[in-house]
């Protein structure tokens, strides 16, 4: 037997922002409103409020999500949603304020602190307020998917949160609201898209729907996230890559593997934007996987190598698909280590104790992970 969550509703395609307030209303007359900062938050308020205007639903706006959202935003959000009465949450932005909205929504039919759910392994036992997701970035897939992601900043620690419960009621991707997302954000979201179908498809809980979403995320990245980075008004390319998101985030049904398990110390650690850090390990991942999932990225190789591959044996697709990543991340831009961010090799036994406690939960990776993988990962990136 197979689990495969995903929300109950998608709406997919340009303009279909348009049809948040109908959305809005099967759920609630006064919905929370979540955003990113003053500035960043403000590029589609306007239109946002005339939507949800016209269809008469009262909003109350949160607008201080930071990137890697932590639990003092996520608890301080949860008691104004709560003395406010509102009966929904709409989380329009990237993958931080998507992840807080859907720990909010769990504060809110669940007692505690998300501390409680993150760090306590405290049980999830009710069904959260319904979240609305309109991801406005193509890389996180947090609107297909049953996770979110939480800073605890006094641990330095970025640790996930896992439950059904936690998937979307609605997802409305609009293509058009990432229009004006800059080259260097599209490069670094497309990244992580790319990341979570490589790891959901090669992951020991694959199975035939997350590897079916997984190989078509990993085609569509391929051949549209360049074009993306450079042409940022090419709706094409747009429309792939947050379907390319999307179906990453689906795929992740089967869970992540090296990368995210070793990106998140990066992030808490290190202070590099997700998306950044994928991209500075991916290529050692993927390396460090051939041994055990050649098959797998043998065949990804048509979509990733960028060259023909038919001659070649399965060892030399593998390894063809991973030379052709290492291209993809060069063009788009991607091409620091670990180095150029400030880390050093003093600074991986405080990350490898960081990976234990918040993502050490993950075993789906297909070589088995311990210390010596971990070190090896981050010395060769």
């Amino acid at each position: 037997m197979v689990e495969f969550h995903l929300p109950e509703k998608t709406l997919f395609g340009e303009g279909a922002v348009g049809n948040l307030g109908k959305e809005a209303g099967r759920f609630s007359r006064k919905c929370f409103v979540m955003s990113y900062g003053r500035t960043r938050g403000n590029r589609d308020w306007d239109r946002i409020q005339r939507i949800l205007a016209d269809a008469e639903i009262s909003a109350v706006r949160f607008q201080d999500v930071e990137a890697d959202p932590s639990i003092q935003t996520i608890d301080r959000a949860a008691e104004l949603m709560k003395s406010e009465e509102c009966g929904a949450i709409i989380a329009i932005g990237g993958g931080s304020v998507l992840d807080a909205a859907k720990a909010v929504a769990l504060l809110q039919t669940n007692p505690g602190s998300a501390r409680d759910y993150q760090m306590g392994n405290k049980q999830i036992a009710n069904a959260t307020a319904p979240v609305i997701a309109v991801p406005t970035t193509a890389g996180t897939g947090s609107e297909a998917t049953k996770i979110t992601v939480i800073t605890n900043k006094e641990e330095h620690i970025k640790k996930s949160i896992v439950h059904p419960y936690l998937v979307p009621r609605v997802a409305i991707v609009d293509p058009a609201l990432m229009i004006s997302v800059p080259p260097a954000v599209t490069a670094a979201t497309g990244t992580d898209a790319l990341a979570h179908s490589l790891e959901a498809y090669v992951s020991t809980g694959s199975h035939a729907f997350t590897d079916a979403v997984a190989e078509r995320g990993v085609e569509l990245v391929a051949g549209n996230l360049e074009a993306a980075c450079r042409n940022g008004t090419d709706m094409t390319a747009r429309a792939n890559m947050a379907f390319a998101s999307y179906l990453g985030g689906l795929a992740l049904n089967a869970g992540a593997g090296l990368g995210h398990l070793l990106a998140h110390p990066l992030g808490a650690i290190g202070k590099i934007p997700h998306g950044e850090a994928l991209a500075v390990i991916m290529v050692q991942v993927m390396r460090a996987n051939l041994g055990h999932a050649a098959g797998k990225y043998a065949r990804l190789a048509p979509y990733l190598a960028g060259k023909d591959v038919s001659g070649l044996d399965e060892t030399g697709r593998a390894e063809a698909a991973v030379d052709g990543v290492a291209g993809l991340l060069r063009r788009i831009g991607l091409t620091r280590t670990l180095k150029d961010y400030g880390v050093t090799e003093k600074d991986f036994p405080a990350m490898v104790e960081s990976a234990h406690k918040s993502t050490f939960h993950i075993k789906t990776n297909p070589r088995p992970v311990d210390d010596a993988l971990l070190l090896e990962v981050l010395g060769k990136s």
